[in-house]
């Protein structure tokens, strides 16, 4: 083999800069969709490795995007210029809104119930809100005394919902944090310094005793 590195190929309509969040498109694999700093979410065709349509619909930096698990055209955005956005990938220019007090940090559906989303922002709050109500807030949590980075759904567990913040309730912040794919109690974490921690729930006697009557169809 050769030692030579193959030259990345610049693909027109690429992002201007840092690149903040993907989603896949499940039920499309090849559709993938992203956002930036740049103030731009995009959706791209992978098998022809081209950008499909560029939104700008947002007036400051897109920090999350993530296409809806059960209607593949329905896709989220949040922003540091405090809204959060649905749009139909048929018809992108018409957009539905919701507003917060403080930057969107992170949003995600919720699989047990699909017309519903949680987007967790900067004041430490997370809010959970309804695709079929524009503008209004089914209720809100203050889950964090500082930006509340991103949260997370059991896949197994209805309900069970974890965040992540930069508070030290650990050791130290936590930026990202996410469920098992296969399992309803292991979430994996990051943090500082490039580190990854794993935990499995159910060596908490508070969470097991919480969710285990939710979680016995995973052991059936």
């Amino acid at each position: 083999m050769s030692g030579k590195r193959r030259r990345l190929r610049s693909i027109s309509d690429s992002h201007a800069d840092a690149v903040l969040d993907l989603s896949w498109n499940k039920p499309n694999k090849h559709i993938l969709a992203s956002c930036s700093a740049d103030r731009t979410a995009k959706v791209w065709d992978l098998n022809k490795a081209r950008c499909v349509y560029s939104l700008s619909h947002h007036s400051d930096k897109v920090q999350c995007v993530e296409w809806s698990p059960v209607e593949p055209t329905m896709l989220l955005t949040g922003s540091y210029d405090r809204t959060t956005c649905l749009l139909d990938s048929r018809r992108p220019s018409a957009t539905l809104a919701w507003q917060f007090l403080t930057d969107v940090e992170c949003l995600k559906w919720n699989p047990h119930r699909p017309e519903q989303f949680v987007v967790s922002c900067e004041d430490g709050k997370y809010y959970c809100l309804d695709a079929r109500s524009p503008g209004q807030h089914l209720y809100s949590v203050d889950a964090h005394t500082g930006p509340a980075c991103s949260l997370a759904f059991s896949y197994f567990i209805p309900g069970c919902l974890v965040t992540s913040g930069v508070d030290m309730c650990v050791k130290g912040p936590v930026y990202a944090v996410g469920f098992s794919p296969d399992s309803p109690f292991i979430i994996a974490a990051g943090g500082q310094k490039g580190k990854l921690t794993t935990w499995n729930l159910a060596d908490h006697s508070a969470v097991v005793s919480q969710f285990k009557e939710r979680a016995k169809s995973y052991y059936e």
